[in-house]
């Protein structure tokens, strides 16, 4: 689970109470426009103001379709807009798509669009439209892999008529449904892609209720309301435009800066309030701190296993035994966050809780499956195998959470004779590193 905290602010120009509604699209990806439904209630919106959002890490690009980080998703949630949304009970509901339909075998997925919508450059949402995002996509122009797995076997998309869309799928993808509803599978304006290229992501254009209007590299991206948003679906409790006028996320990646942001009223709204703070925030009436668990993977760390030493199976094994998750949490988040122990978070349907009872933490079992493969312990404790040391190398984007993570699990694998080496670098050059 990841915390976020808004401010209570009192100057009525810079009211959250105001445009909390907003907000909770923002980090929580409820909707563009509002709350659903059956979301909890919130206080009576006003018009006006700039919310001032910090987040700890600065995406590399604004591409839903590009090597897109977490940051860059919770930004365009409100500058894009997928074909459908996912109700708090996981149920679709129409957002870009008004209706769908699959064939018989499971195979064939048909689309019906919403008339009347309009991308920011002024061009019409239509069916083509659909069919160019998905293509970028199957081509891999986009340059992003998110997007293409969410997608699962699609084959190719065909335009039926001006607001008609249709999927083919190599085989039945029931999790058709959840992919369409992430930022990856967004729909982008053909016409800003055409123009700005490879430049797209720093130059978004999307249809949803805030527009991309600049981007200081290193400090802050900011948005403005989109006046001619007229499309929120009949079950949004708000129709129309959006009401703060302006948006602006500002990096700060210091958990403790950016907590200090907020208590000095420099920002609105933090997303990763540090864990060990969490509980005097709690107790604080300035402020409101909400927990949520987003849908999909966990925090993962991925091993490269056509790699020695981590080709070998035995040491795979033996580092989801030797890591102690529990204590991970504990250090890291004091608590906040759930343990995983598998790819998948279990707010998501395919979620199996047998994954919960495998290689659970035991050092005594990681000690005997290296020693049963060759890697005995070194004179330093390190282990070898026929004069390779067991050592292993993460490259990771420079945020203090994931550093104090392996932090953590560097100490557990020492433990049982594994060697792991933390090398920070920017994040654009850890993204690059993980695609090469």
């Amino acid at each position: 689970m990841s915390p976020a905290t808004r401010h209570h602010r009192s100057t009525p120009q810079r009211d959250v109470s105001a445009v909390w509604p907003i907000l909770a699209v923002l980090l929580f990806g409820l909707l563009s426009l509002g709350v659903l439904d059956d979301a909890v209630a919130q206080p009576a919106p006003k018009q006006g103001g700039t919310l001032q959002v910090a987040l700890h890490l600065e995406p590399t690009t604004l591409d839903p379709q590009g090597p897109i980080h977490a940051t860059g998703v919770q930004i365009n949630k409100v500058v894009f807009e997928s074909l459908v949304q996912l109700d708090q009970g996981g149920a679709a509901r129409p957002l870009l798509a008004t209706a769908w339909e699959t064939s018989p075998d499971g195979k064939t997925w048909t689309f019906k669009l919403r008339d009347g919508v309009k991308f920011h450059d002024g061009t019409p949402f239509d069916a083509p439209a659909v069919k160019f995002t998905l293509d970028r996509i199957l081509d891999g122009s986009a340059g992003g892999s998110s997007s293409l797995a969410f997608l699962g076997p699609l084959e190719r998309a065909e335009v039926v008529d001006r607001l008609t869309i249709r999927m083919h799928f190599k085989k039945p993808y029931p999790a058709l449904l959840d992919g369409l509803e992430t930022g990856y599978l967004a729909i982008v304006s053909p016409t800003a892609v055409k123009k700005h290229g490879k430049e797209f992501g720093q130059h978004p254009v999307g249809t949803g209720p805030y527009v991309f209007e600049s981007w200081a590299r290193g400090q802050q991206v900011v948005l403005k309301k989109n006046a001619g948003y007229a499309w929120a679906p009949a079950h949004m409790k708000h129709q129309g435009p959006g009401y703060v006028d302006q948006i602006v996320y500002r990096f700060i990646p210091e958990h403790q800066t950016r907590l200090a942001a907020l208590e000095k009223g420099e920002v609105d709204v933090i997303g990763r309030a540090p864990g060990p703070d969490v509980a005097r925030l709690r107790e604080d009436k300035r402020f409101v701190v909400y927990l949520n668990m987003f849908k999909g993977a966990p925090t993962m760390f991925l091993v490269n296993a056509a790699k020695p030493p981590t080709s070998d199976l035995a040491v795979r094994q033996a580092m989801l035994y030797a890591i102690n998750r529990e204590a991970v949490v504990k250090a890291v988040t004091f608590g906040i966050s759930t343990v995983a122990y598998g790819p998948l978070k279990p707010t998501i349907w395919p979620y199996w809780k047998g994954v919960e009872e495998m290689y659970r933490y035991d050092p005594a079992k990681a000690r005997q499956v290296l020693d049963q493969a060759g890697w005995k312990p070194g004179p330093d404790g390190i282990r070898t195998k026929d004069g390779v040391r067991l050592k292993t190398v993460v490259n990771i984007k420079d945020d203090p959470q994931a550093l104090d993570m392996l932090q953590v699990m560097q100490a557990s694998l020492k433990q049982v004779g594994m060697e792991l080496e933390i090398r920070p670098m920017a994040l654009a050059a850890s993204e690059d590193l993980a695609r090469k």
